[in-house]
């Protein structure tokens, strides 16, 4: 049995939508994947071991007495919950799925004992989705006192079984006490990013930290440059290959390149070419 479980929500998400993801890692990993989603997909055998979730359930819900709106958020305590109930997983992946690829078995990006976390090319206070979501959550004085570090990103978190779930702890907990009002009822707020980085940045000590100059996470939506190797891998500036992918959809040419590259041709893309020579003909 695979020690190694990557946990990837698809809430609303159409096939075409993930399935890059889906075929970019059955290049590259034979392990678990939990996938958290709202939808049934009819989806064909892979490398890896798929679960389906069922992120609308109450499985999460253990000590909220409220239903949260945002799937960012539910996925925190589904993860938590399922990681606690399921002990054979000693390496964990929790990520975004909409605009991940990867090259690499991804934890290849798991360097050492500490919470693998991708740094963005932006500063928190020059980010205003970033600012908003940390002023809305832990207050004035704390955006203050860290507006000019860097920004984390939520959708790539990565480390053994411990690290990850003393990371989930901290987030369910801060979420449960002050996030969960802010999207219950008619309000709908995504609190995981800000939470994220709030861990990130009071303990500093238990973080390794991915730049896109040299680490094995690439997280695209600020990127300056953008660096492929004589093969059409993304490579840091070490000529290092990078594992995990993550934002390429910020940029037209990489998703036409992505799909090209894995063999993706599909229903979606079909209508998309009619569309485009019955625009021609009129």
């Amino acid at each position: 049995m695979s020690k190694k479980l990557i946990i990837a929500t698809s809430l609303g998400y159409q096939f075409y939508q993930i399935e890059l993801f889906l075929s970019s890692l059955n290049r590259v990993y034979h392990g678990h994947l939990l996938l958290l989603t709202d939808q049934k997909y009819k989806l064909r055998n892979y490398n890896f071991l798929i679960e389906i979730g069922d992120i609308s359930s109450d499985f999460y819900q253990t000590s909220l007495t409220v239903s949260l709106n945002s799937a960012n958020n539910k996925r925190l305590f589904y993860a938590e919950k399922f990681i606690q109930n399921n002990f054979q997983y000693e390496q964990i992946l929790l990520t975004d799925i909409r605009d991940v690829v990867f090259q690499e078995d991804p934890f290849n990006a798991v360097l050492d004992e500490k919470l693998q976390v991708a740094a963005e090319d932006v500063l928190i206070g020059e980010n205003e989705y970033n600012l908003n979501w940390i002023k809305a959550l832990m207050g004035e004085d704390y955006l203050e006192s860290i507006k000019h570090q860097k920004v984390f990103c939520s959708g790539t978190i990565l480390g053994n079984r411990e690290i990850i779930l003393k990371y989930l702890k901290y987030v369910t907990e801060l979420v449960a006490q002050k996030g969960a009002v802010l999207d219950s009822g008619l309000e709908y707020f995504v609190a995981d990013q800000a939470a994220f980085n709030a861990f990130c940045y009071e303990n500093s000590d238990l973080i390794r930290i991915h730049s896109n100059t040299t680490g094995k996470i690439f997280t695209m939506s600020y990127t300056s440059k953008i660096i492929l190797s004589g093969a059409g891998t993304f490579i840091n500036d070490n000529a290092q290959q990078y594992a995990i992918i993550h934002q390429y959809d910020r940029y037209n040419f990489l998703i036409d390149m992505l799909k090209k590259k894995y063999g993706i041709f599909g229903w979606q893309d079909f209508k998309n070419a009619i569309k485009l020579i019955i625009g021609k003909c009129l």
